[in-house]
Order: C-alpha cells, then sequence, then structure tokens
C-alpha cells in the first residue's frame, strides 16, 4: 500500500518536515508511563514551521507558520509546494486526505 506521503513525493513534492522530538531527558520521569504521542509514532508536529497534524502543508515552508496560515492550511484553503504558497488544500488536510486517499484507492494505487 502507497501512503499519500509516497504519493505526494512521486507527484515531486517530497516530505521535507522535520519531525518534533522530545529533549533528553524529557521521559524521566514516570508521571507519563515514558511515553509519548510524538515519540510512539502517534502525532506530528514540525520543529521548523510549526505544522501539526492535520494543518501540515505538503512541504515545509522552511518558516513558521502563523496562527491564521495554520487555521487556512486545516480547513484546506492554503498550502506550501514547490517553493510558493497555494490556495489549495494540503496532501494532508483532514478533508483532502480522504478525498485523496478514496480517488488514489479507486485509480488502483494502493
Amino acid at each position: 500500500m502507497t501512503t499519500l506521503g509516497e504519493a505526494a513525493a512521486a507527484a515531486g513534492m517530497p516530505f521535507d518536515h522535520v519531525d518534533y522530538e522530545c529533549p533528553p531527558g524529557y521521559h524521566d520521569n514516570e508521571e507519563y508511563g515514558g511515553h509519548c504521542m510524538f515519540c510512539d509514532g502517534g502525532l506530528f508536529a514540525c520543529t521548523v514551521c510549526s505544522s501539526f497534524e492535520g494543518a501540515t502543508t505538503t512541504q515545509c515552508p522552511g518558516r513558521k507558520l502563523t496562527a491564521q496560515e495554520r487555521d487556512d492550511v486545516y480547513a484546506g484553503r492554503l498550502d506550501y509546494r514547490n517553493g510558493h504558497c497555494t490556495a489549495q488544500p494540503s496532501w494532508y488536510c483532514p478533508g483532502d486526505y480522504y478525498e485523496r486517499a478514496w480517488d488514489y484507492e479507486e485509480a488502483g494505487k494502493s
């Protein structure tokens, strides 16, 4: 099965965000049982642009996004790809994600 990230990369838009990693020693206390949704792979955040989960742009713009930009990405009104912002949904925004997944599945590319 091909992921949408792999499909975006095949379309010339490789995933270039920088995954958030907890600082050393963060998990030394047992308050959270030594587990973290970021470290365990359950959540995503980019340390460069502050994209987070459904508000993740297709590619990293290399600068911190504003709160409004993150809202627009989540709503499918804004994306960053191929070196510029565009008024298109991100490959990772919730609404477009499901449409793309369905289209991709229907095309037999999974």
